[in-house]
Parts: structure tokens; C-alpha cells; sequence
């Protein structure tokens, strides 16, 4: 049921709000199952460019919200542990390094990327797909 509240500001802050309120369940989500549950609590539908920047910036800005995958996004939270279960501490590290690695771009002017820092996050682009697959096969391994 969508929620009529007028309470936002702006487009911004409305599709912010529902976003973080979804991701976190701490399940990994689609840019189209974000927008659709956006739509169910709002009751309204945004541009695709408006709300592809909006998510992007989410992303960017919010050093819980990591894109694991082209299109989707997930909340991490800060997981502490006693060090008694490691399969949950070396995700949680993992995932803590993803974070850390997508956070690395903004300490750089995007307008003076030189070669090399260009190269250098096209080697950590493709690290975060492999640590990903890591925390993908970690968590099946819980079950063992």
C-alpha cells in the first residue's frame, strides 16, 4: 500500500528514504525491484535517469551501500564477531574490503584521472567481481 505522506522534500530525498529502507533487510536488490518497491510505498513512478542518478549516488556517497554487481545493490552492515564463527568473519572482512575499494574514487578529482589511476581501478573494478564470488562461495560453504 502505498504510503501518501508528502513528507519529502525532494525527488532526492523520497527515493534515499526507500532505498535504504529496502536495502536494509541486508539482501542484495536489483535497480528494477528497487524502483518497484519504491512505487509500492510511494505510489509513484520517477524518470529512469532521475532515479539511475539518484541510486548511483546513494551508492557513491553512502559507504554502507555497496554495488556488488553492475545494476544491484546491497547495505553492508559493520559486523563485529567474537572470532568464533570464521566463515561470517572473513565475509564480513571481504565485504568490508569491497567497500573500501569503491570508496577509493572519491578521493580523486575525476577531471585529473591520470593513465595509471585509470588502470589501477580498472584492476580493482575487476577485483571486487572476484571478491564477490568469494563472499557468493564462502556463504555456501556455510551449510557444509
Amino acid at each position: 500500500m502505498p504510503n501518501k505522506n508528502n513528507d519529502f522534500k525532494t525527488i532526492r530525498e523520497e527515493v534515499e528514504h526507500y532505498t535504504l529502507e529496502l536495502l536494509s533487510a541486508g539482501k542484495e536488490f536489483t535497480q528494477p525491484e528497487i524502483k518497484d518497491y519504491i512505487y509500492k510505498r510511494s505510489g509513484k513512478e520517477f524518470n529512469e535517469g532521475t532515479f539511475t542518478s539518484i541510486i548511483s549516488k546513494i551508492a557513491k556517497n553512502n559507504p554502507s551501500v555497496m554495488s556488488p554487481r553492475r545494476g544491484s545493490y546491497k547495505y553492508i552492515k559493520k559486523k563485529y564477531h567474537n572470532g568464533d564463527n570464521f566463515d561470517e568473519m572473513a565475509i564480513a572482512t571481504l565485504e568490508e574490503l569491497v567497500i573500501v575499494i569503491n570508496n577509493l574514487p572519491k578521493h580523486i578529482n575525476p577531471l585529473y584521472v591520470t593513465k595509471k589511476q585509470q588502470k589501477i581501478f580498472n584492476v580493482l573494478k575487476n577485483n571486487i567481481k572476484v571478491i564477490n564470488d568469494s563472499i557468493t562461495e564462502i556463504g555456501h560453504m556455510k551449510n557444509d
